[in-house]
């Protein structure tokens, strides 16, 4: 895409661009100190936000590399916890069922 600018200085007002039919200021080459001085507070507060940005970035991953590792010990512990459950549910139901297959067989004897 290209534009079509043209500059014109009327001998009645500031210089000026057009810019596919609309008027606005030209820029001067020559800068007042002023605006250099506000064009290096903008680059400097833009250097800060990116810099505040980037931190802010690495906090988030940092914490969600944090809860990613929490979240697998939560997993090995209700891992061995279940496994835990099962033998003790077996060992505490053994008696019962040694029971149940003594009369059993002790049925099947007579």
């Amino acid at each position: 895409m290209t534009m079509n600018l043209k500059t014109t200085v009327p001998a009645t007002s500031p210089a000026a661009v057009e810019v596919g039919g609309r008027r606005a200021p030209a820029h001067s080459d020559a800068r007042g100190s002023g605006t250099a001085a506000a064009d290096q507070r903008a680059e400097g507060r833009a250097s800060s936000i990116r810099a505040q940005g980037e931190a802010e970035a690495e906090i988030i991953f940092k914490k969600g590399e944090a809860e990613a590792r929490a979240m697998n010990v939560k997993a090995e512990a209700y891992q061995e916890y279940n496994q835990a459950a099962v033998v003790d549910k077996l060992i505490t139901g053994l008696p019962e069922m040694v029971r149940a297959l003594a009369g059993r067989s002790a049925r099947s004897t007579r």
